[in-house]
C-alpha cells in the first residue's frame, strides 16, 4: 500500500511565472516528467489544477478550488510545489 496522499509533494524543479489566463511558464522546469494533468501546482500559497502540459516549460492551470475563478498573475522566479 502506498504511503502517498493527494497532498504529498512530488519533485518540482525550477521556478515559474503565471499569467492571469492560467498559462504557466517555467524556468528549468520538467513538467512532462514531474507533473501530470490533474496534479495540483501550489504557488504563492494558492492551489491550481494542471489542465494541460505542452512542454517541460509550459503548462495551463485553473483555480483548484473554484474552476473559472480569476487568477492573479504570479511573478517570474516563483517557487512552486506539485502534489
Amino acid at each position: 500500500m502506498s504511503g502517498w496522499g493527494n497532498k504529498d509533494d512530488k519533485t518540482s524543479t525550477g521556478t515559474i511565472a503565471m499569467s492571469t489566463a492560467g498559462a504557466v511558464t517555467g524556468t528549468s522546469t520538467a513538467f512532462t516528467t514531474e507533473a501530470a494533468v490533474g496534479d495540483i501546482l501550489t504557488a504563492s500559497s494558492k492551489d491550481f489544477r494542471i489542465t494541460a502540459i505542452t512542454s517541460n516549460t509550459a503548462a495551463t492551470v485553473v483555480d483548484a478550488d473554484t474552476p473559472g475563478a480569476s487568477i492573479t498573475a504570479i511573478s517570474a522566479g516563483t517557487n512552486y510545489t506539485l502534489s
